[in-house]
């Protein structure tokens, strides 16, 4: 079944499984009116989610209110997202989860960058879809049966890096699996004072090539011989940096960089993230 669905998937975030599971567990052991607290206090906190999520979700207008609450602007940003599916054909499935950025300084960056984000996830899933059917393909022409073939699996996902009053930093995330895992990531740092997309020398200053160089090569002296291992014999770290470097923006308020796979390192090592301190 192909299904699209404008309004936003709603999700039970992580942490109130834990805080549930965590209620339960301790249930076991304690008496049984204790029990029954424990119980009605879990109940009461996913109802209390639900009630703020569901709305947050379905109606644009509780969305911009929440927002505009202090303190919990940062959590309707996190749950502002919308999901594609489609998982009934015999190429691929594909999930793609994506963020719909609001509240920052400047509404026409908002216009811009969601715009930016709904072109490269169209253009990564007309990609993904035309090598799923290259890979049915080859199978076939292969010899094996289409009734065989196991599918790519397609996801593409969003993680939140940093949001707080100063950086909106998060990472779109493309996986791409059959036997082998192919990813790539988009990253997008937003001052939040005003809108602006900041690149890694605007955000580390005149310094920054200097300022990773020296980061990359103390934390790699502090890795393992076998992880050693796997970086190639010759590499220079300057030669990867320049102002369209990746990075992300972490909860310290530091830049991460990003080493694609097999630009330092072999495939194994997969992608490669440094903390730069200032």
């Amino acid at each position: 079944m192909h299904k699209f669905n404008d309004m936003d998937k709603i999700k039970v975030p992580e942490q109130l499984d834990k805080v549930i599971d965590h209620a339960i567990l301790e249930g076991k052991y304690k008496r049984k009116y204790k029990k029954a607290k424990i119980n009605i206090s879990a109940f009461l906190m996913l109802f209390v989610m639900c009630s703020f999520i569901i709305p947050l979700n379905v109606f644009q207008g509780f969305a911009d209110t929440m927002i505009d609450t202090p303190g919990i602007g940062i959590i309707a940003r996190i749950f502002t997202f919308r999901n594609y599916e489609d998982i009934d054909n015999k190429y691929y499935t594909l999930n793609v989860r994506y963020p719909n950025i609001q509240d920052v300084d400047d509404e026409s960056s908002d216009f811009h960058i969601n715009m930016e984000i709904n072109r490269i996830i169209s253009k990564e899933v007309k990609k993904s879809k035309e090598r799923s059917f290259e890979y049915f393909t080859s199978f076939v022409e292969t010899g094996g049966e289409s009734d065989e073939f196991p599918g790519v699996d397609i996801k593409i996902d969003y993680e939140i890096k940093c949001d707080n009053d100063e950086y909106l930093s998060f990472v779109i995330k493309k996986s791409e699996t059959l036997g082998n895992a192919y990813n790539k990531w988009y990253v997008y740092n937003i001052d939040s004072t005003d809108g602006r997309l900041l690149k890694i020398n605007q955000f580390l200053g005149p310094n920054y090539k200097n300022k990773i160089v020296e980061s990359v090569e103390r934390e790699i002296k502090t890795w393992t011989t076998e992880k050693k291992d796997l970086l190639f014999d010759e590499y220079n770290i300057s030669d990867y940096i320049d102002d369209d470097m990746q990075y992300y923006i972490n909860k310290a308020n530091h830049a991460v960089v990003i080493f694609d796979k097999y630009t330092i390192a072999c495939g194994y090592a997969g992608i490669l993230e440094f903390e730069i301190i200032k």
